[in-house]
């Protein structure tokens, strides 16, 4: 869903390390040798269907899932996080769940 976006999301990725770590813009912006980046930066699955990859994530199969991700595929691509590497990812995703539950949203978005 919503995969035209992502050029949109790299235009706000790019503006927040900008934001963040350009002296004119910050600052208090600060040489450092590790940089945590927390959030939602709204990236999807592109290419597989909801139930599909739900499949895959109950499988606890997850890592089969990281060539559809946008985000690394953009990072992969120099589109974004230039200068940053992240560790494997060995947790589930992270996605929006029903309330009061444990099962992830099925809405129709």
């Amino acid at each position: 869903a919503h995969g035209y976006n992502v050029e949109e999301r790299n235009a706000e990725c790019r503006h927040i390390s900008h934001t963040l770590f350009s002296k004119i813009w910050n600052p208090y912006s600060r040489p450092s040798h590790v940089t945590i980046w927390l959030g939602d930066l709204n990236y999807r699955l592109q290419g597989i269907d909801t139930y599909p990859a739900r499949n895959l994530i109950d499988k606890d199969l997850h890592y089969e899932l990281h060539d559809n991700d946008q985000l690394l595929q953009q990072a992969g691509e120099g589109q974004i996080f230039n200068g940053f590497c992240e560790g494997t990812l060995t947790f589930k995703p992270t996605y929006k769940y029903n309330k009061g539950s444990s099962n992830y949203d099925t809405s129709y978005k």
